[in-house]
């Protein structure tokens, strides 16, 4: 008699497989492009890294859209330089929102709700960038 497997039953999805969602609503929220030099973005990045605010992690307003450059590869970049970075978000976009953010608490409660949040803001999102004249180099189907 053979054993069948047993399945692994996930009520909730997972965080990580809710950042696809995060990547493409920063994405369509910033433009397309970096946040920190206004080239081309090539991904999503955490102002407050997963592993300091890892309720943060599917939070939009603790995302950036950013090239790779400026993300992680860069002396002066998110990961290499944090120091800079806090700097340069206090500098460019405010001391006041960086220590809301610090202390936000979520709009949602499990990922359940996350997923939802998402997918509601990239509706919002699509629907704002419809009036925008966004190159087509610039768009990619995520």
């Amino acid at each position: 008699m053979t054993k069948e497997p047993k399945l692994k039953i996930i009520k909730f999805p997972s965080i990580e497989s809710l950042y696809p969602l995060f990547s493409k609503a920063i994405m369509l929220r910033d433009g397309y492009r970096c946040r920190l030099c206004g080239g081309i973005g090539t991904e999503a990045a955490h102002i407050f890294p997963k592993g300091a605010r890892k309720d943060l992690a599917l939070y939009l307003p603790n995302g950036l859209w950013v090239c790779s450059h400026c993300h992680t590869q860069d002396k002066y970049s998110m990961h290499k330089n944090p120091a800079w970075f806090k700097k340069w978000f206090i500098d460019n976009i405010g001391e006041q929102f960086w220590y809301e953010l610090k202390n936000e608490v979520p709009p949602y409660n499990d990922t359940e709700e996350a997923r939802q949040y998402l997918k509601e803001a990239i509706k919002l999102y699509e629907r704002e960038n419809r009036t925008k004249n966004i190159p087509s180099y610039l768009i990619r189907n995520r």
